[in-house]
This record gives C-alpha cells, structure tokens and sequence, in this order.
C-alpha cells in the first residue's frame, strides 16, 4: 500500500510542476548555428529550435498547444526588421518551422530574431537571435516555391 501511494504522489507532484514550468527557460536555436553561412535570396529555408524545458511529446502548452513561433529577418548592420518569414506558427515535435523564401532587400549580413508566444493571451517570451548569416541577392535566381 505504501509503495502505491508513493507512486500516486510522485506522479502527481511531476505533473503539477511540468505544468508549472516557464516554457521559456531553455529554447534555443538549433540551426543555424554557424557563424557566417552563405545563402541566396529567394530560396527555402527552415530554422529549428529546442525547447529543452519542456519534453515534446507532451502538450507543449497545457492548453491544446497553443504554443507559437515567430521568426523575423534583422539587418545585421542597421539592427532592423527587413522581414517576417514566419508569422505565429504552432509548434511542433519535430522542432522546425515550416520552409520559407528568404527575403531581403541588398546583399549583405542577416540575422534571425526568434520569439515563442504562449498562453491564452498569446504571452511572449524574450526573443532569441541567431548567428549572423551572409544572403547573395541575385536579380536572375528564380523565386524558389516553398
């Protein structure tokens, strides 16, 4: 009987604080990472995460997974927005956004800025920044269909 009841109150106590737990201690990015990656204007890419205060295959959000990620495109020379390429999408066990075109005005160094919303009130949690990465504009690269 002891045992049991053990087992009961271990697995309450788990619950309550998995539920407790800020889902923004612990996301980081997991791609990119590399300083100084060369890409091209118009093509597909993703950026992956980890939420490594919150196990995925439980309910990320306690609330259906109403967890989201946004990602924005930064000039790394002026500090400013030039893009949104994902806007609130809801998170997902495999940690990556969808695909999407990079899109950016001039050649030059970039940086994504990553924020996960939260909650019923879509609360939002301190953004994260990416490496700096190189993107090439070329005026003859076809648009690529993501």
């Amino acid at each position: 009987m002891h045992i049991y009841l053990l087992t009961v109150l271990l697995l309450l106590s788990y619950s309550v604080s998995a539920q407790q737990q800020d889902i923004c201690t612990g996301i980081r990015i997991t791609s990119p990472t590399e300083e100084n990656l060369r890409w091209t204007a118009g093509q597909c890419y993703q950026v992956s995460y980890d939420l490594a205060s919150v196990a995925p295959f439980f309910d990320i959000d306690g609330a259906g997974g109403k967890a989201k990620i946004s990602v924005d495109v930064y000039s790394a020379e002026t500090n400013a927005k030039v893009s949104n390429v994902v806007e609130k999408e809801s998170l997902n066990t495999l940690g990556a956004t969808k695909t999407f075109s990079m899109e950016v005005p001039i050649t030059g160094s970039y940086y994504y800025l990553i924020t996960l919303f939260h909650g019923t009130g879509d609360e939002q949690c301190e953004p994260k920044r990416s490496v700096t990465f190189e993107v090439n504009v070329n005026p003859y690269s076809p648009q690529a269909k993501c």
